[in-house]
């Protein structure tokens, strides 16, 4: 088979100077060449993407015609900014901070996120970011916490971060027409498997039975490995586990027998 795989991205990856339909105009250049390869006339063409990139996948393939099979793994479903704020609650819970002080630093993220989703200026976003983080900072006695907004303000005035969060996955999701699979880590770290899924599966709540398919995995996280792992260059390292890949090849010669 054909198959495009789109990764997340890490926040030094230059393809943040892009948006994800920028970077999904891509992936459907990339299938509309291969697409015209005498070769490749009879291959069925299946794309896959993990986390964002997994995004990107699906704005792809709401325009790619020739798409038969979409791979989503631990996609987000929430809109950017619920999508954005969840994870920042999920990560500071990993840090150990209380609910009472979570709370209080996931209303200051997501007054963040709202301004970086605007359609204001690069200049005036920043500007207003700055403002508030320090108007912030001096009310908190927290180093980390305010270290962690420090590396976080390149990221909220990206070209990538400030259109992720205005999209709406749902609105791409209920356009698609070929099949999906959705594939969640029970244990993920930035995201709630059920929630993202469910809100998917809502989307695509006019759409054939059994046309969208999901599978959470136990003992998974956002990674979809199981256990303790080696972060290498940015990407994890770990002996491959077979649970993953299974589930993709079941899914795949089911649909494409079908098709």
């Amino acid at each position: 088979n054909g198959a495009i795989f789109i990764q997340s991205l890490r926040e030094d990856d230059p393809s943040l100077k892009i948006t994800p339909q920028d970077r999904a105009r891509n992936v459907i250049d990339i299938a509309n060449y291969f697409g015209s390869l005498p070769e490749y006339h009879n291959i069925p063409l299946i794309v896959l993407g993990h986390s964002e990139g997994a995004l990107v996948a699906i704005i792809a393939c709401s325009e790619l015609s020739s798409c038969k099979g979409i791979v989503c793994l631990s996609m987000p479903g929430l809109p950017g900014v619920e999508y954005a704020s969840e994870r920042a609650k999920l990560e500071l819970k990993r840090m150990g901070m209380s609910d009472q002080v979570i709370d209080r630093y996931v209303r200051f993220l997501n007054q963040l996120y709202i301004i970086s989703s605007s359609n204001a200026d690069d200049q005036l976003v920043l500007a207003k970011i700055s403002k508030l983080q320090i108007e912030f900072s001096e009310s908190v006695n927290d180093k980390e916490f305010i270290q962690l907004l420090k590396v976080q303000q390149p990221l909220l005035i990206s070209k990538w971060m400030r259109s992720f969060l205005r999209l709406d996955p749902a609105q791409y999701f209920s356009k698609l027409s070929c099949p999906v699979l959705l594939i969640y880590g029970k244990n993920d770290e930035f995201l709630d498997p059920e929630l993202n899924s469910k809100t998917l599966l809502s989307a695509a709540s006019q759409r054939p039975e059994g046309s969208v398919n999901i599978t959470i995995l136990s003992s998974h996280d956002h990674f979809l490995m199981k256990g303790n792992y080696q972060m290498e260059n940015g990407n994890a390292i770990q002996e491959k586990h077979g649970r993953v890949e299974k589930t993709i090849l079941d899914w795949l010669s089911t649909k494409l027998r079908k098709s």
